[in-house]
């Protein structure tokens, strides 16, 4: 048994990282790819500025430098991807997205994210951006955040027809070309075309093709994932979520498996394990640590739990993992 106080304190800890863009291409991109990352940071390092961040970076480029799985963390930056062509899947929380070809998914900071695979014929266009760099542009502070694109009721996959298509590419081309030169007033152009494309994109995620009405098992299926977030680390019970939400346990589960195929005690043992993955991944705690952190007083019960979730031990995963880590 652990010290009450000891697990306390440790399950404060943020246990899923928060990365900015540099910890991100230090830790996934190949050296190779230095020249890339000059170019896309405006520094001969390769380094992006503390605030006021704003890169767009051709996908086909890139993804051959980087190798997939990338494992989740929180972003510091808002981001959002074009697929021209090729197809990737990503996970936001425990849900996943294909996105393919004709395809804009955004990423809110903050959000728990990771890539799962690219296909090899993927272009297109990565763009990141920071709160400080649009709200320039922007009259209101809270009208980024607003964007239903950004919203946890929304969905962060905006599906385009031919037109508007025809119309993003050709945007982001122009948005692209300008961050090539160093014009006067380039970062200003930049801003107005980054913010054409928002108030495009708010368009498109409103229009008949991408609107859906949430049913109610739906609605109390997303309050749910969004408390689950929360909460995860001192509570694992359904009644927990269930008075949360002021429901009963039952409808709770029986709203969350007929929205998800998958019952409440699914959801958290899925993120309990989604945490371990990537305590183990930043390799800075020692797996008594990590059980301390996630709330287990019991270390072999972390272990088989884990164990039960992935096919491996802590310690088989957290050896697995570092012998895929790109060098």
């Amino acid at each position: 048994m652990y010290n009450r106080q000891t697990v306390n304190e440790a399950m404060e800890k943020k246990v899923i990282p928060y990365m900015t863009p540099n910890q991100f291409y230090a830790e996934y991109l190949d050296s190779a790819a230095k020249p890339l990352l000059s170019r896309a940071a405006h520094d001969p390092e390769g380094k992006y500025p503390s605030k006021e961040i704003f890169s767009i970076m051709k996908i086909e480029e890139f993804s051959k430098f980087i190798k997939f799985p990338i494992m989740p963390a929180r972003s510091t930056v808002y981001e959002f991807f074009w697929m021209k062509k090729g197809e990737m899947v990503r996970t936001d929380i425990l849900q996943k997205y294909i996105v393919g070809q004709g395809n804009v998914c955004f990423c809110k900071e903050g959000i728990i994210k990771s890539i799962d695979s690219c296909t090899a014929d993927a272009e297109g266009y990565f763009v990141i951006f920071d709160k400080e760099f649009v709200l320039h542009f922007l009259k209101n502070q809270n009208s980024l955040d607003d964007l239903p694109y950004f919203q946890d009721e929304g969905s962060p996959v905006v599906k385009l027809n031919q037109d508007s298509n025809q119309e993003v590419g050709g945007l982001l081309d122009k948005i692209y070309n300008e961050q090539q030169v160093n014009l006067p007033d380039r970062q200003q152009y930049i801003g107005i075309l980054l913010c054409q494309f928002l108030i495009m994109m708010r368009r498109e995620s409103g229009s008949t093709v991408n609107k859906r009405n949430h049913s109610a098992a739906e609605i109390i299926t997303l309050r749910f994932i969004k408390r689950l977030k929360q909460d995860v680390l001192k509570h694992k019970s359904v009644l927990h979520y269930a008075n949360a939400l002021n429901v009963t346990a039952n409808h709770l589960n029986k709203c969350v498996k007929e929205s998800t195929g998958k019952p409440v005690t699914t959801h958290i043992s899925e993120m309990i394990v989604l945490e371990a993955k990537v305590m183990l991944k930043q390799g800075d705690a020692n797996i008594s640590e990590i059980a301390i952190r996630l709330g287990f007083e019991n270390i072999s019960y972390f272990t088989r739990h884990f164990r039960k979730h992935t096919g491996y031990t802590p310690t088989h995963f957290r050896d697995k993992f570092i012998l895929q880590v790109v060098t």
